[in-house]
């Protein structure tokens, strides 16, 4: 056989529909795998906290949907942590009850409120689940001094929160503030803020409410 004769054989088999075919399904099972390989490198870990109200949706906070409250008014929440990181995550969710003037999360420095927390829940939480955890309290004493309402005592999963000197004006704009904590295994403690791909990344939320006393 030729080399001329092998020459067009070669090109007769490139020409031919089979090959096209053939090749084209290669290029496409070739591009998928490179596409699925680029999107699994590019998936952000992500981590979320949401506060519901009884009927587990954002609302119904408060009784009557009221959120000027009085002392032993009954709140039923929900607190719910989804872990979408790529392992068990172990989470902290620290809970913090402020007054207007008090300082919250910096969202853009990614650092806690400095404020002490009056509830810490820690739970251990498997990959893509979610812990849904009870948050039931209410003011068991608030006082009014002049023009200030001041809560010295809740009452959170039954257990009664003393000794608390949180005060407002007319009782107006006081916040539960939740903070989702994660434990970081190389700083051997827990972390407001962790890396997610390039992004530095901190989850928290916050619920205004009134004291009416």
């Amino acid at each position: 056989m030729t080399s001329s004769s092998i020459l067009s054989g070669i090109k007769g088999i490139i020409q031919s529909r089979q090959f096209v075919v053939a090749f084209g399904l290669l290029a496409a099972i070739f591009s998928l795998a490179t596409y699925t390989a680029t999107l699994a490198d590019q998936r952000e870990e992500f981590a979320s906290l949401s506060t519901l109200g009884s009927d587990m949706k954002a609302a119904g906070y408060f009784p009557n949907d009221e959120r000027t409250i009085h002392q032993g008014d009954k709140m039923g929440w929900q607190i719910r942590i989804h872990n979408g990181m790529d392992t068990a995550e172990y989470f902290s969710i620290r809970i913090k009850l402020l007054n207007s003037t008090q300082i919250i999360p910096n969202d853009t420095l990614n650092q806690p409120s400095p404020e002490t927390q009056i509830l810490e829940l820690k739970h251990m939480v498997t990959k893509n689940s979610t812990w849904t955890v009870p948050f039931d309290w209410n003011i068991k004493q608030a006082d009014r001094e002049q023009d200030y309402v001041i809560i010295k005592e809740v009452t959170v999963n039954g257990k009664d929160i003393s000794n608390l000197n949180i005060r407002n004006l007319n009782g107006q704009n006081f916040k539960v503030v939740l903070e989702l904590w994660r434990y970081d295994i190389d700083a051997n403690d827990f972390e407001f803020a962790w890396t997610s791909g390039h992004n530095t990344r901190s989850v928290w939320n916050q619920i205004w409410f009134n004291v009416k006393a």
